[in-house]
């Protein structure tokens, strides 16, 4: 349960994804027209990025439980496991442009959503394994999230391409807008639904439905995806090492990084065993209504973040957005650091709560500050 997963969203690849032509489009008239040239490509880039984020969410609330008891893994192979998927987006991040330019990002976002739905419901398979093969079921696991996490970082790519392509300037904030949305729910009823369908079905049913589903999705997206929005080869880009040199971007890309792929991708791994244990000794479902609720906080800070950022700079709402991730994180525990406290399930609820809203508040400014510093820079964004 979290925002998007990490290195995928740095505004480096964005940058770096647009042509120059955006600015020079016609404009679009009536309301037919706006559907098929813009409202359906952004509809479905967000949908797709929803339900993959929602799959690689699912297992938060009970995959730690089973390694850990069922096949004697360790916390180390639990960490191993969730970790992988983010690094994919780290090492492929300078590769997804010149592969989007060869295949288009309509044929590159449909494609691997397909692929991250056939990654989610190979791991039905996994429990296949007798309790003695640790190393094999870890092994297949980070394997497989691998694989998803690459399908992943070149699909959040893509999406970005086609959204950015097809709107109009006015609406090209809200569309990314939608996308982030529709991916905070996503990440919101993946654990939510990941332990309830292993409650109700067992370790195999929360993959096998949301691998079929992503996997019907992204066909989809094939047919109903207008190929004008996805045929247009990337104009002229500056490289991610340029783009990384200015200040901005580096520092917006760090958040980023640090936000998504630590303060609180650190949680899929760790907060599920933390809680199974006393005073809290909570079943799957409750851990996943506890996931949800971070991005409960995450979504609803999300809606409110560009008008906050509006009244008081984004510099000034990224470093709140960092401080409010502190805060929860303390609350958390509790640290030793706040003796009074006891651990309780209305703390760790309000922990989660202020840990989506922190990790929105800090995420938002960090696209705005980055592309305004390209513009700066001459390089261009639009």
């Amino acid at each position: 349960g979290r925002p998007p997963d990490s290195a995928k969203s740095v505004p480096a690849k964005v940058a770096a994804s647009i042509p120059d032509s955006r600015r020079t489009r016609p404009g679009i008239t009536g309301a037919s027209m706006r559907l098929r040239s813009w409202m359906l490509p952004c509809a479905l880039c967000a949908v797709c990025c929803g339900v993959c984020d929602l799959g690689a969410s699912l297992l938060a609330p009970f995959y730690p439980d089973v390694l850990l008891k069922t096949y004697n893994g360790t916390h180390a192979g639990v960490g191993a496991v969730f970790g992988a998927s983010a690094l994919p987006g780290v090492l492929l991040t300078p590769f997804t442009i010149p592969l989007m330019a060869r295949t288009g990002p309509r044929a590159l976002m449909c494609s691997t959503v397909v692929l991250q739905g056939a990654c989610i419901a190979a791991f039905s398979f996994l429990h296949l394994l007798p309790p003695s093969s640790t190393t094999p079921f870890v092994a297949a696991s980070v394997a497989l999230r691998l694989v998803q996490g690459s399908a992943a970082a070149c699909t959040e790519t893509a999406a970005g391409s086609i959204i950015l392509r097809a709107a109009p300037d006015e609406a090209a904030g809200s569309a990314l807008g939608v996308v982030e949305a529709l991916r905070g729910v996503g990440s919101l009823l993946g654990p939510l639904l990941g332990g309830f369908l292993y409650d109700t079905g067992g370790f195999a049913l929360p993959f096998q439905v949301a691998g079929g589903t992503a996997a019907l999705i992204g066909v989809g997206g094939f047919a109903l995806l207008p190929r004008s929005s996805a045929g247009e080869a990337p104009g002229r880009s500056a490289s991610i090492a340029r783009l990384l040199h200015i200040p901005a971007v580096f520092a917006g890309s760090a958040v980023m990084v640090s936000v998504a792929m630590i303060a609180i991708s650190f949680l899929d791994p760790t907060l599920q065993p933390h809680l199974a244990q006393p005073p809290y000794r909570l079943q799957p479902t409750s851990v996943g209504a506890l996931f949800t609720l971070s991005m409960v906080g995450y979504i609803l800070a999300s809606l409110a973040s560009g008008p906050l950022a509006r009244r008081v700079g984004d510099v000034k709402q990224l470093c709140a957005g960092v401080w409010c991730l502190a805060l929860a994180y303390l609350l958390l525990g509790p640290s030793p650091l706040l003796p009074a406290l006891r651990p309780s399930f209305p703390l760790a609820a309000t922990a989660m709560l202020l840990i989506g809203a922190g990790g929105a508040i800090a995420y938002t400014p960090t696209n705005n500050l980055s592309l305004r510093a390209c513009e700066a820079r001459g390089i261009a964004v639009n």
